[in-house]
């Protein structure tokens, strides 16, 4: 039996969607055995959608040593998200503040100061 080939504007929502997941952190690998399982594709078809998926997400990013960074987000947006899933939210947060140091995302508290009397006790 054959399969029906995918058309041009299939491939494009396929490689849509496989974008949009590495963007919410799934891991390469377990993204492309997802891929394989969900559009019934050889694994050197979905390792193509996944490859082409991550080059583009990369290229969208003007950083040196590019793979070490988005190893490093990658493992984090996974930990975030198994940690959600499985209610184990301090390890979530975690994971986020430490992505958002990565990043430098402008998310940190550092330029707050402390309400007065913080951290002090009470003096009588």
């Amino acid at each position: 039996m054959t399969r029906k080939r995918a058309n041009v504007s299939e491939k494009k929502q396929r490689r849509a969607y496989v974008l949009r997941m590495i963007g919410e952190g799934w891991g390469l690998s377990e993204l492309t055995t997802h891929v394989q399982d969900s559009w019934g594709l050889s694994r050197a078809q979905a390792r193509r959608y996944v490859k082409d998926a991550h080059t583009e997400f990369v290229n969208d990013y003007e950083v040196e040593d590019s793979g070490l960074l988005f190893a490093c987000i990658d493992k984090l947006e996974r930990v975030a998200r198994t940690s959600m899933e499985k209610g184990q939210y301090s390890n979530t947060i975690g994971a986020i503040k430490l992505l958002n140091e990565m990043l430098r995302l402008g998310a940190d508290q550092k330029s707050m100061r402390a309400p007065v009397g913080y951290g002090q006790g009470w003096r009588r």
